[in-house]
């Protein structure tokens, strides 16, 4: 979820329509998260817009570490360059999420005698969260008995950021030590090879356990079963894309492909297990049925490819994404993300009161209005007064040591 283009100067291949894709994608999610009473957003679509963050995150940071490396004179320095932009690019909102739920643990015990899970879920995860390797809890619910056995209320979201952090820690030595001539190469093979391991690693474990819910977020986090989402942003980030209409044709092949699959998969899963169609739709464990998790995933980093690769070659053309709300959102995608749980339960809490007066979706559409507006309110304010300051801090430190590097 830390997607750089919103922080990277212009000469870094860098196009408004990103931001405008990264704001529509993190509110589908945030909308997602919020769970209507009769109907909720299809699982796919968060699976989707994930994807496209992982995508875009390996894109820029690919091309802003190939510049690097040309700018800093030994791979110490390029490291030393790296790490920084990185690490506070990331560390100081994260930290300050878990910062404040901490406070919040104090708040309740004082006000309300109670911790509402709060102490359970640190004693559960914490040294995960703080070591970055949130992202295999699941795997670890595997081995140790099967079955989904523990649920969080603050943290769910936050096995993304592990997910990332492990990836800019293998990406820097992978592209500094590969030769370029090999990259293409090793990125093709990637591309083949995960998908495979994906498929005998869900084969493998559905022999093992029924719980498809379980199975489903081990091959969505476990890194090993999706690093090739990132090697898509590698490869983009080394061809030359063309201004050619390809690109909007592959667009709406994969896109349309996405969705039909997306329905008739889900239609197939209500069928044989005899539920609803939405639920099928919405519901995690049942994404990778009938056969989804042997191309679900592919068609889904397709679809980003292609869409980004469609951006980049008509920027002029493509403009929806250019919306000032979505280039906003876009912005504050970070934020956006990681304090989404914080304000969720006053939207649900507001829309249960107004159910006693109202009908129940008109309640839960206000209580979503005013969950977004409660958190887009304090993710512009979070970001003005907190990220942005340590953001240029960031940038005018990496200026000096470019300059640095100069006068030598």
């Amino acid at each position: 979820m830390t997607t750089e283009n919103a922080v990277q100067p212009k000469s870094i291949s860098y196009f408004k329509s990103f931001d405008g894709i990264r704001g529509f994608c993190c509110l589908l999610i945030l909308i997602l998260h919020y769970r209507f009473t009769t109907y909720n957003m299809p699982a796919y679509i968060a699976y989707f817009g994930l994807h496209s963050f992982f995508i875009m995150s390996a894109y820029f940071i690919t091309k802003t570490l190939l510049k690097d490396m040309e700018k800093t004179t030994t791979m110490w320095q390029c490291l030393k360059v790296y790490c920084f932009k990185r690490f506070v690019r990331t560390f100081p909102l994260y930290f300050f999420y878990l910062a404040i739920l901490v406070v919040l643990y104090f708040i309740f015990m004082k006000v309300f005698k109670t911790d509402y899970g709060l102490l359970t879920e640190f004693k559960q995860y914490g040294s995960m969260l703080l070591t970055f390797t949130y992202n295999y809890r699941e795997t670890l619910q595997y081995v140790v008995d099967k079955k989904m056995t523990l649920h969080t209320i603050y943290t769910p979201h936050l096995w993304s950021m592990s997910f990332e952090e492990q990836f800019y820690v293998v990406f820097f030595f992978f592209l500094f030590f590969t030769p370029k001539q090999f990259l293409k190469p090793i990125g093709i093979f990637m591309l083949v090879a995960i998908p495979i391991f994906r498929i005998a690693g869900y084969l493998h474990m559905n022999k093992n356990t029924s719980d498809h819910e379980l199975v489903t977020l081990i091959l969505s986090r476990n890194a090993l079963f999706q690093i090739d989402t990132f090697f898509y942003g590698i490869l983009l980030a080394l061809i030359k894309i063309d201004r050619t209409k390809i690109w909007i044709y592959l667009t709406i092949f994969f896109g349309s492909l996405f969705l039909f699959l997306m329905i008739y998969t889900s239609y197939l899963t209500s069928v044989n297990l005899n539920i609803p169609f939405y639920e099928a739709l919405r519901e995690d464990k049942y994404y990778y049925l009938n056969y989804g998790y042997a191309y679900l995933d592919t068609i889904a980093n397709c679809f980003c490819i292609v869409l980004f690769g469609a951006v980049i070659a008509y920027p002029d053309k493509i403009t929806i994404f250019t919306n000032k709300l979505l280039v906003k959102l876009g912005v504050l995608t970070y934020n956006l993300y990681i304090f989404q749980f914080i304000f969720l339960p006053f939207g649900m809490l507001l829309a249960k009161i107004l159910q006693r007066k109202l009908p129940v979706f008109v309640s839960e559409l206000t209580g979503l209005l005013f969950y977004l507006v409660l958190l887009y309110y304090f993710s512009k304010l979070t970001y003005n007064k907190f990220e942005k300051p340590i953001l240029d801090w960031k940038d005018r430190y990496i200026l000096k040591l470019y300059q640095t590097k100069i006068s030598k």
